[in-house]
Formats: C-alpha cells, structure tokens, sequence
C-alpha cells in the first residue's frame, strides 16, 4: 500500500515556517493545498499524487477515496509512478465499481515506470488469474526495485507453491533480500515493511526464528495502522509465543486487525466469538466476522459461513 504519511510540512509542496499561531498555521496548510492544486493541473504528477494521499489521510482535508482517486489517475496521466500505484491500487479495494481490468491497467503503467509495489500488486492481479509466468515476471521487478514484499511472495513461491518449480535456494536469496530491503523500509516508517519483519522472525522456514524480535516490529506495525502487525500481535498472545499466553488481549488484536481489513484477523475474532474464547459466546457477531472475512478473500471463512 502506500508509504506512511509524513507531517504536511514534508508532504506538502513548500517549506513550513509560521509563528506558531493556528490561525498561521492554518493559512499555511490551504495556502499550500492550493499550490498543490495549481502544480497539479500544471501537469506536475508528483503533486497530484500527493493530494491524493491527503485525501486518502483525511487529516487536512475530508477524507475522500473517490477525491484520492481523481488526483492519482491525473498523477498517472502526467506519468508519476507512484500515482499510477496508488491509482490501481485504490481502484481496486477502495472505488465503489471496483473495476480490477482498469486497475491493472494503472498497475501495468506504474511497473513500466518502475514502481516495486505496482509490480507487485499486478503480481497478484496475474496470480489470482493463474498466470504463474506474468507473475513471476512482476514480483522479480518489484523485488529488483527493492519492494520487500514482492521479495518475500517470490520466496513463497519458490518454496511452497506447487505452480512452479520448487527451488529452496532461490527462496533462500529472496528472502534474504526482502530481510534487507523491509529493514530500510521499516527504519522509514513504512508500517508493511515493519509487518514482514515480524513475520520473518515468526517464521522458521526463514531460519532466524526470534519472537521478542518478532513481537517488537509487529507492534510497530500496528501503532503505524497496518492490520497484518496487529494481527501477529494477536496471533503470539493467543500461542504464548515469547509471551504470556493471553486469549483476551489476543481478541483485543485481532478486532483491531479485522478494523482494519486484515481478513485472517476476522476470522480469527469470529473463531473466538463462536467458541467463547474469553469472550462471551456470541454465534451472531462470529456470522458477521465470517462474513467480512470472506468479503476480503478468506475462503475458509466462506466454507465456514455455509455450515452456520
């Protein structure tokens, strides 16, 4: 997803000064969405994508996807990388059509530009499709870009999926890229990055199996927003990894995850509303977790929601 949002005065399109007082600082912030607006229709990329990150934020303006989206297929027109990304990306999970072939398109154009993370989301777009080599083709550029998570899918793929030729070694070397490419990524703040260290602590199959680390970038993870951290934050209470076991601060986790879209998370809280894990058993609440856990692709939750 997109990177973590730095404070306007970074964001924006000019150096922040002001005296301190609101109403400066204020003037300060719409003096510069304006600016903002006026590159922009300049044909400046750069700044269309950056006002729709603010839309996508909320934070100086009323949060919009729809507004988000319109800045980021301008930014792509004016061939910003990032705006394509963005645009093919917010189409695709945010837009009310959700319109995955126009999506792709948007990818596509953000890959040739060189954005890792559009050549990752188009990775999956063609996984999805049972496309094995347009896959591969797109996850090894965004590895090659430096995405860590385009690392860490070819890493999967190499050793787990029966799609392809398994090749440890060259599961090995990505996931030994990603390690290198998430630390950068998380040292920034970027809150997915932070989720995949986590997960590589968590995993043995990386081979560097540590749950205190484990537990800290998974905390950073979710302070930052991101489900997939929250969500491991939970998933180590409720095993009592490198931690007291704790199935009531795991729920707290896995809610927050769900929240926040991550769907394993969802599942998670529905399993516990259905069995009672320290909750109070609640056999309605756990339908409508399976529910949005199958509304965002978890098909075990689907298979689920048939039996109850």
């Amino acid at each position: 997803m997109y990177k973590v949002l730095f404070s306007l005065c970074i964001l924006m399109f000019t150096a922040c000064g002001g005296n301190g007082r609101n109403n400066s600082a204020n003037d300060k912030i719409n003096e510069d969405i304006k600016k903002g607006q006026i590159l922009c229709e300049k044909v400046n990329g750069k700044a269309c994508n950056k006002l729709g990150l603010l839309y996508i934020e909320g934070k100086y303006v009323k949060q919009s996807y729809q507004e988000a989206i319109k800045y980021f297929k301008k930014g792509c027109d004016f061939s910003n990388a990032s705006a394509c990304g963005n645009a093919g990306h917010f189409i695709k999970f945010y837009d009310i059509k959700k319109d995955y072939e126009k999506a792709n398109i948007y990818l596509k154009k953000g890959c040739e530009l060189d954005s890792g993370y559009s050549c990752r989301y188009l990775g999956f777009s063609y996984m999805n499709e049972g496309n094995m080599q347009n896959t591969l083709k797109c996850f090894e550029k965004g590895c090659i870009l430096s995405d860590s998570t385009a690392c860490i899918q070819l890493g999967h793929l190499y050793q787990k999926d029966k799609r392809i030729n398994k090749d440890e070694e060259k599961a090995k070397k990505y996931y030994q890229k990603a390690f290198i490419y998430a630390q950068k990524e998380c040292t920034n703040n970027y809150p997915l990055a932070c989720a995949n260290l986590g997960n590589y602590y968590l995993e043995i199959d990386y081979g560097s199996q540590d749950y205190k680390k484990a537990k800290q970038y998974f905390e950073k993870a979710c302070n930052l927003g991101n489900g997939m951290g929250c969500n491991g934050l939970g998933f180590l209470h409720l095993k009592g990894y490198g931690i007291e076991q704790n199935n009531k601060k795991a729920n707290k986790y896995f809610e927050k995850a769900c929240n926040l879209n991550h769907h394993q998370a969802c599942y998670n809280i529905a399993n516990s509303y259905e069995l009672g894990r320290e909750i109070e058993q609640d056999y309605d609440k756990a339908k409508d977790y399976y529910r949005k856990s199958c509304k965002l692709g978890h098909k075990k939750a689907c298979e689920k929601l048939k039996t109850m």
